[in-house]
């Protein structure tokens, strides 16, 4: 087995950390191949180049995740569009992901009518950007475009392979974190229990994979009223993230704030202060201070703040969330809209005779 061949069985049992000394191995002997114009040597080396930015991407690494992307782009630019095209979604995703979604928006545009033009409408390079703009389109707040672009996929896959391919189990997942956010719960529920139960196939029990998708499945749950069942997903699911990537990873602060949620709910509001704070500073040092996506937290912990009393600490934070939202979202985005109800909902608190 080559070191490339073990950095990717590494990877798909979740050991991401030791994936990534191994595919870095393989990349070094694979740029002396791609230098010594060695037959594959290039298409090998790209696909290292992906892995790595993948595993520094889980591992929350991103300007080695750009470095590596970067790089797999300059090689491939005149070679295999299959292999283009995969460095192009990955490009645009970590776009996406560190929130420019502009920049996400053109280059997954150029890579479906690549996908297109060079693999044919349904095929599945098609259903690997279809899927992205899925994500891209939710975090903008173009919900029915995201829809499209899911169901699109979706048809293809099981068009080509029935209903228990891989691929399903991402495709279903977004379906369900489509619906939550545009509030359709029972409608997200399936999707969200369908991508658990192909993902359990495919990566068995204790997979941060598999966790990511309790997390989304439990965020329904919740809005469902089925509490008990979602905190216990949660609770599962924190645990897995904490023993494969530490207490300052992406996933384990997503799962911190859905957990903060309940906190809330039960009236325990230092709790859930203390825990939407962690969660804000664990994603401000991954994600840096500008990034769009820390609006979700800053709402949430304002909401707290009001809770506790104390509106006008939380007219801070929610003047803050709507900046890095301003020009990101559509005007009625949900989370825009729930920011702008709770900074009308402080103010009107902090004018009022008692306030005072």
């Amino acid at each position: 087995m080559t070191n490339l061949e073990l950095a990717h069985e590494h990877e798909r049992a979740g050991r991401y950390a030791e994936a990534y000394d191994g595919v870095m191995v393989a990349v070094h002997d694979l740029t002396g191949a791609a230098r010594a114009d060695r037959a594959g040597g290039g298409d090998d080396l790209a696909d290292a180049l992906m892995l790595a930015s993948r595993l520094c991407q889980r591992l929350g690494r991103h300007e080695e995740a750009q470095r590596h992307l970067a790089h797999a782009a300059d090689i491939t630019r005149t070679g295999d569009p299959e292999i283009r095209l995969r460095v192009m979604v990955d490009h645009a995703d970590l776009l996406r992901a560190r929130g420019h979604y502009g920049d996400a928006d053109v280059m997954l545009g150029d890579a479906l009518a690549l996908a297109e033009e060079s693999c044919g409408p349904d095929s599945l390079a098609v259903v690997q950007v279809c899927n992205s703009l899925g994500v891209l389109h939710k975090y903008t707040g173009r919900f029915d475009e995201s829809e499209r672009a899911y169901q699109r996929a979706l048809r293809i896959v099981e068009a080509l392979h029935g209903t228990d391919h891989p691929y399903l189990a991402d495709i279903n997942h977004n379906l369900g974190g489509l619906n939550h956010a545009r509030g359709t719960h029972a409608l997200g529920e399936p999707f969200a229990r369908r991508a658990v139960e192909i993902r359990l196939l495919v990566r068995g029990p204790a997979h941060p994979e598999v966790s990511g998708d309790q997390v989304a499945l439990a965020a329904i749950l919740r809005e469902l009223g089925e509490d008990e069942e979602a905190e216990r997903l949660l609770r599962d699911a924190l645990a897995v993230f904490e023993e494969y990537f530490g207490p300052e990873h992406y996933e384990v602060a997503s799962t911190l704030n859905n957990l903060a949620a309940f906190q809330y709910a039960r009236g325990d509001l230092g709790t859930a202060e203390a825990t939407y704070r962690r969660v804000l500073t664990i994603k401000e040092g991954l994600l840096g201070e500008g990034h769009p996506e820390l609006a979700l937290t800053l709402n949430n912990l304002a909401a707290t703040l009001r809770a506790s009393g104390r509106p006008k600490e939380a007219v801070t934070l929610l003047e803050r969330a709507l900046n890095l939202l301003d020009g990101m979202v559509e005007r009625d985005h949900p989370v825009r809209l729930a920011c702008l109800e709770n900074l009308g909902a402080c103010r009107r608190s902090t004018s009022s005779p008692k306030a005072r």
